[in-house]
Order: C-alpha cells, then structure tokens, then sequence
C-alpha cells in the first residue's frame, strides 16, 4: 500500500477510470472492512487514486450490501424500488409542485396586493418536497433496508455465499433481456473471507475445461497434503 500515493489536489472522474476494492481483516480487527479506491493512472511508479468510500461492519453495524459497478438490480432488492424508477417519481413530484405553484402565482401575479406571496410560495414548495424526499428515505430505509439487513446480519458463512451470486445472477439476467449494454456476465467468482478461516473458495472459474485436465486436481491434492 505503500505505492499508493492519493495526494494530488485534483482528481477527476473519467470513463477509464478503474475502481479496486480491499475487503477483508486486519490483524487487529474483530469485523471485516472494506476500502474502495478509484485510480485514475500512476505517475512516477506511484498510483494516482482516490478513496471512495470506506465501511467497517460492528457492533452497530452489523451488516451491508454494498455492489460495485453495475448495481441497479441489487440496489432494488435492498430498496424494495429501483434507481431509475426513484429518480422518476421524485423528478415528477418536483414538477408538479412547480405546476401547481406556477399556477397560484399566475392567477394572483396581477393582484399588487398578493405580489409579496410569491417568494412564501415558492419556500412552502421546496419545505414540502424535502419533507418528502426526507420521509420517503425513511420508509425505504425501515420497512425495505434494515429487515433486509437484520436478515444477512444472522445467516451462515454458505447461505451469504449463495446470496452473493444470486444478486450477481440476477443483475446479469436484467442485462440479458434488455436493450441495456449487457456489461455483466460470464462465470461467477464466488468467495468468503472470515476471521477463522480465511480466504475460501466458494465456486472458482478455471482458464480450462476441468474434465480434460484431471491430473491438475490430482496434482493440488498431492501437494496439499
């Protein structure tokens, strides 16, 4: 980690940009971690990157989901609604207000008297739409986020592992059947990292076809012995 250098002033977002994640324990830490960087280039032999988001699992936090990339069809499942479809209905709530808000001040723009109501208007539209968007996260976060959590937060090391790749499974088949760009697929990687254990391989793809290379396995079950 050393190599790392994230110091620069300025770092902007880029389509190139590629994204690393590093998840696991410390040697020190009783709950895993996970820091995700996005690194732009290397200069001087040096990485040229920045911290996204780090988030540590604890006593109160006894649990997340948290997808990297393509993520819509996980965050559905963990919201109970998806992204674009919460962009959609808070956009369309916006403009209604605004409507219905144009409308008043429309019908009293001629009237001197009412002329000073225009600004109270306009802040009684924007109080409504964050009291809202603010009591809308709330229900999502209640009633769709933390049962989902308290659920992960209880199920064993393989029950986690089959959660993992269904999520993954299940943004990939979302892609297949439409007319998005189909930017996640192929073989499932599947892994767990726990404190006693290790690093296991849950479902691991290979470079070649098994069944034509039997000597290999045989091979690692000498060694490993």
């Amino acid at each position: 980690m050393r190599k790392i250098f994230t110091s620069f002033p300025k770092h902007t977002s880029h389509p190139d940009n590629c994204g690393i994640v590093i998840t696991g324990f410390g040697e020190a830490d009783v709950f895993p971690k996970f820091i995700e960087y996005e690194i732009q280039g290397k200069i001087k032999n040096r990485l040229k990157c920045r911290e996204i988001e780090k988030l540590s699992i604890s006593y109160s936090n006894k649990a997340c989901i948290r997808p990297f990339a393509q993520a819509s069809e996980i965050d559905s499942f963990i919201t109970g609604i998806h992204p674009k479809l919460s962009r959609k209905a808070g956009e369309d709530t916006s403009n209604i207000l605004k409507e219905f808000t144009n409308f008043i001040n429309e019908i009293i723009e001629d009237n001197d008297k009412y002329k000073s109501v225009h600004d109270t208007i306009n802040e009684i539209r924007e109080k409504i739409l964050t009291k809202y968007e603010e009591e809308f996260k709330e229900y999502v976060i209640s009633e769709h986020v933390i049962p989902v959590y308290e659920i992960i937060s209880v199920l064993p090391k393989d029950e986690l592992a089959i959660m993992a790749e269904t999520l993954v499974n299940l943004e990939k088949f979302k892609k297949r059947i439409t007319i998005e760009s189909e930017t996640v697929g192929g073989p499932i990687d599947v892994a767990v990292i726990s404190k006693g254990d290790g690093f296991i391989w849950i479902k691991r793809k290979h470079y070649f076809n098994k069944d034509l290379n039997p000597y290999f396995f045989l091979n690692m079950g000498r060694k490993n012995k």
